[in-house]
Parts: C-alpha cells; sequence; structure tokens
C-alpha cells in the first residue's frame, strides 16, 4: 500500500519525497482563493499536493504547473495527477523557479518554500542534528533564499494576479518586509497557532501587485482539549477526510 495522505477527492503518495504532506500545506491549499485564475504555478510542488488542491478548486480550463529542483518527487507528482480527473491541466516540470521564462505570467503563484535560512557547514551522518541532502535541500534555502523567490514571483505574476505562501512566523515577517522592494504588497495574513496556549507558529500570506490594507486573522488549530477548532474544520472541509 502506498505510503501518504488521502483527501476527499485524490489521494497523494509522498514516499518518494524528503518532505511529507502537513498540516502547513493543507491550510495554505485551502486558504487560497482560486475559482475564477486561469494559470497556477506550484514552486517547490514536492509530491503535487497543492497543484492538486488547486486542481481541484479551478475551474476545467485553468492550466497548473508545479516545478521542484528534486527529480524524484516531480516524478511521484507527475504518478499522483496521473490518478486523479485533472491530469489534463497539471504539469509537472523539473525545473528551478529561475529557470522559467517571464514570456508567460501566472495570476496564482503558491509555495510552500523552504523555511529555513541555510547555514554553512555540513554535518556527519553520525552527528545527532545531521539532515540528508534531499531534506535539508527541502527545508533550507540552499538554492532558493526567500528573496530570490519574491524576486522572480515578481517576475512570473501577472499584473492582477496573487502569490500565496506558508512560513514560520520570523520567516513570514521578515517576507512581509522585503516583498515591497519586489513590487509585493501583502493584502492577507492568517497567523497560525497550534493551540490557545501557544504561540503564533506560521502564517499564510498573500501578496499582491497593488498596494492596499492588509488583513490579518488569527487561527487556533487545536482547543484546550486537543479536538480541532471549528475554524480549522471549516477551514480544510473540502479536503480533510474526517471533517
Amino acid at each position: 500500500m502506498s505510503v501518504g495522505f488521502q483527501c476527499k477527492q485524490f489521494f497523494v503518495a509522498h514516499d518518494k519525497c524528503a518532505m511529507k504532506v502537513g498540516t502547513d500545506s493543507l491550510m495554505l491549499g485551502s486558504w487560497v482563493e482560486a475559482s475564477s485564475v486561469d494559470s497556477v504555478l506550484d514552486v517547490g510542488t514536492g509530491c503535487g499536493l497543492l497543484a492538486l488542491m488547486m486542481a481541484q478548486k479551478t475551474s476545467e480550463k485553468t492550466q497548473i504547473l508545479g516545478i521542484d529542483v528534486n527529480e524524484e518527487a516531480i516524478e511521484q507528482a507527475r504518478e499522483n495527477a496521473a490518478k486523479t480527473a485533472w491530469q489534463e491541466r497539471i504539469r509537472f516540470q523539473h525545473t528551478p523557479l529561475q529557470s522559467l521564462s517571464s514570456k508567460h505570467r501566472y495570476e496564482l503563484i503558491i509555495s510552500n518554500p523552504p523555511y529555513f535560512e541555510a547555514k554553512s557547514g555540513q554535518l556527519s551522518q553520525s552527528d545527532p542534528q545531521y539532515i540528508a541532502p534531499d531534506k535539508r535541500l527541502a527545508r533550507h534555502t540552499l538554492t532558493l533564499p526567500h528573496s530570490a523567490l519574491l524576486e522572480h514571483v515578481a517576475r512570473l505574476l501577472s499584473e492582477d494576479g496573487y502569490f500565496y505562501c506558508v512560513l514560520p512566523i520570523d520567516a513570514a515577517n521578515n517576507v512581509q518586509r522585503l516583498a515591497a522592494s519586489f513590487g509585493l504588497f501583502p493584502i492577507k495574513r492568517l497567523n497560525i497557532k497550534p493551540s490557545p496556549s501557544k504561540p503564533i507558529k506560521l502564517s499564510l500570506l498573500c501578496f499582491s501587485t497593488h498596494q492596499s490594507s492588509l488583513r490579518v486573522d488569527e487561527m487556533v488549530i487545536r482547543d484546550s482539549e486537543n479536538q480541532y477548532t471549528t475554524s480549522f474544520k471549516q477551514l480544510c472541509q473540502d479536503f480533510y477526510l474526517a471533517f
């Protein structure tokens, strides 16, 4: 039996991917407003989860491209998409974001990017803090620093397009500060707390090429009794089997 995650309308195997399906991507894909877009770019697609979530949310005319620098992840994303009703309008490409041509602009760009700034030096495999190279590439900004992500998103986003991403709180604050220098302006932000007593851990961000007031909301994933909150269920109900 394949190792992966079952959504309501599709299954994603993720055994070939360094980073597995997580709550962060599921929240991001659920939060995105995508019903009216014709073109979507998923940066760092991994097993293809966000690309498939966007396919479920969009119309039959929407074309979706998922890219990743990990060849095995792209292979798995293609296998996952081939088992869905949307395979004809989803493509996956083994390429870095920096290599995409500006000739094609996207109405929606979405990404669960590497979270952590890369650190110099390599640890030996015997070190308890050792991270395998493929997982380190997925988690750390070795090939795509956040400034480069913003630069190329701005280059590839259509004039009235939107860029959505999810990041840990500190990285989200930094990206929000950097974005204006690339002509990207935050218009929505959802801060995520794991539980009522814990601090904000993640932020979902939406950027536009047009400056406007920023709406900031907060959501708690689990209540004081460790049950999913109503707001979390409402957010993810189109994808989580349990909801």
